[in-house]
């Protein structure tokens, strides 16, 4: 912040403290669209929860996910926020994630609970169409996956369970919700139907997030090694389609991307001369998921 910005930022912390929060809001607002600062995200989202406008708190802590992910402060702000916009699933997310306090855990079942009460007839119909999810175009099926975060947990899960061995659910977003399962701890053997078109089993418990799997660091070290320094454009451009591979791998990550160094190649520095097995079997898997991903386009 210059000089001029911090003289803002300390007159929305003076409002703040005296409890005047929509003029800190108001202040904080200008700062946030001229710096992108955690510190002044935090504390708008804190005067926008306090005057109701939840929705907008929540769409600034995703700009920060991360950060809220920090101390047991920040993700209890983060979760308050979640439930005040009935993210259930997002808040148990959260929570889990952070493992800060299961206080946390206490009060997103409590939130669940209440909605269960006072909301029966809205969530049977958001469950009812997460779990015809199915007969809609992508666009459809992204905007019900996304309103079943409102869902409490068993019956997501429930709902869940079912689209995992939906053939008509959309690859990713079938892959979406199997890692929101692992995610969320959900310890069950489940049955999944796969972008090869069979069924497998598959023991969430022995499930991890993409990134700590051995052979994706591996990859992610052999771009890093090649792009890190003299392009790191090029870099985030194979590591963006590489991400987006592994969502639409997951969670075969590990049956799939066997060499390391074959899958590298084959995305970023492949010929048509190359007769490599290792090579041709990671390219044949990459052009499955390209045409996967240019259905969606």
């Amino acid at each position: 912040m210059n000089s001029d910005q911090q003289i803002q930022f300390a007159k929305a912390q003076q409002a703040l403290d005296q409890q005047q929060y929509s003029e800190a809001a108001r202040i904080l607002a200008l700062l946030n669209d001229e710096v992108d600062l955690f510190v002044i995200n935090h504390s708008l989202v804190k005067a926008l929860y306090e005057i109701g406008q939840y929705r907008q708190a929540w769409f600034l802590i995703n700009e920060h996910l991360a950060d809220y992910q920090q101390s047991a402060e920040l993700t209890a702000l983060a979760v308050q926020v979640a439930l005040a916009n009935h993210q259930m699933i997002n808040a148990r997310k959260l929570a889990l994630a952070s493992r800060h306090d299961d206080r946390l855990l206490r009060q997103i079942d409590q939130a669940e609970d209440k909605m269960r009460e006072t909301m029966q007839q809205s969530l049977q119909g958001i469950q009812r169409r997460f779990i015809h999810l199915g007969d809609q175009a992508f666009n459809g099926q992204q905007e019900r996956f996304h309103a079943a975060d409102q869902l409490p947990l068993n019956e997501y899960v429930q709902a869940a369970k079912y689209l995992v061995r939906d053939p008509f659910v959309r690859p990713l977003i079938r892959a979406s919700i199997i890692q929101n399962l692992q995610q969320l701890q959900v310890k069950e053997i489940i049955t999944i139907y796969w972008i090869d078109d069979q069924e497998y089993s598959v023991d969430l418990a022995k499930l991890k997030p993409v990134d700590e799997y051995p052979i994706v660091i591996e990859v992610q070290k052999l771009l890093s090694d090649r792009y890190g320094q003299s392009d790191p454009v090029t870099l985030q451009t194979y590591l963006q389609e590489f991400y987006l591979q592994l969502t639409l791998l997951f969670p075969r990550i590990e049956e799939t991307i066997v060499d390391a160094q074959a899958w590298y190649v084959a995305l970023c520095a492949y010929s048509q001369t190359t007769n490599e097995p290792a090579i041709q079997a990671a390219k044949e898997w990459q052009n499955r998921l390209t045409k996967l991903i240019n259905r969606m386009m």
